[in-house]
């Protein structure tokens, strides 16, 4: 609890060796929104809809929500 430094690093980490998993960029998205840096958690759902054009929809409402100053 707490550490949501580390939690990003770990993440980072993970999808640096999968840079094509699309689920390893998700969960790093919602660490970086986690641990408040809101423009990387975007600019990770973005990739996301490059890799996975069918979670655009999705992705699209949670970078809007973000956006917004919400926590999808």
């Amino acid at each position: 609890a707490g550490r949501n430094d580390l939690v990003v690093q770990i993440f980072e980490e993970d999808s640096a060796k999968r840079p094509n998993d699309a689920q390893a960029l998700l969960r790093l998205a919602a660490a970086y929104l986690e641990a408040g840096r809101r423009s990387d958690s975007i600019r990770t759902l973005e990739q996301v809809i490059v890799l996975e054009p069918s979670f655009k929809e999705q992705a699209t409402y949670y970078i809007n929500e973000i956006r917004a100053g919400r926590n999808p």
